[in-house]
């Protein structure tokens, strides 16, 4: 069985500081050490055989089809946040190069399971188990952790390699998350290096 690396929304919309996110009043801690972490992830991934896939949270121009996470938050609408062909929707580009038979996902919903075929990718290709990283630890990392949990894909959580706005509920999620629904690892654990004290 393979594994597929989930990167969970490194768009320019949460990464750069001008985003909609930081545009908001909203900054994600250390998100430059985030997004280098996930590109060594997706270059271990390439060299290790495993399937890259990148989700992005993107709406169309009008946001028919936003729903109840764009109604519960106006600013989205607002700000043009998180359109299609936008800035906001682009992946970073300090990400890097994704391997060539990579899955870019587009979601509408804090899931990346959620009315996509995410699913069904996976398993046609032999996918057994999955390893997170990402935005926002407690909400977009954690809902995809979750869903995959739900779906009988063992989780492994890379810990330092994901972060938030909110240091209590980044703490609170991964706790949570490790409890219940994923292994907690580390980048230095995946890739075999000598284990380094967080920064």
């Amino acid at each position: 069985m393979r594994t597929a690396l989930l990167v969970v929304d490194l768009q320019n919309a949460f990464c750069k500081p001008d985003g909609s996110f930081a545009r908001r009043g909203l900054a994600i801690a250390s998100i430059d050490r985030v997004v280098d972490r996930s590109r060594r992830l997706v270059e271990h991934a390439g060299q290790a055989g495993w399937l890259v896939v990148a989700t992005r949270l993107v709406y169309a121009a009008d946001y028919h089809d936003g729903g109840l996470l764009v109604a519960r938050d106006p600013a989205i609408r607002a700000l043009g946040a998180y359109r299609d062909e936008s800035f906001d929707a682009a992946l970073v580009a300090d990400l890097g190069p994704l391997p060539g038979d990579a899955l870019v996902v587009r979601k509408t919903r804090y899931d990346p399971f959620c009315g996509t075929t995410l699913e069904a990718e996976l398993r046609a290709r032999g996918v057994g188990d999955v390893v997170v990283c990402g935005v926002t630890t407690n909400v977009c990392v954690e809902s995809t952790v979750r869903s995959a949990h739900d779906r009988d894909f063992p989780v492994r959580l890379v810990e330092d390699a994901v972060s938030s706005y909110d240091a209590a509920l980044h703490r609170a999620s991964i706790e949570t998350m490790a409890r219940h629904f994923a292994t907690r690892t580390t980048l230095a654990e995946l890739l075999g290096e000598p284990a380094v004290r967080a920064r």
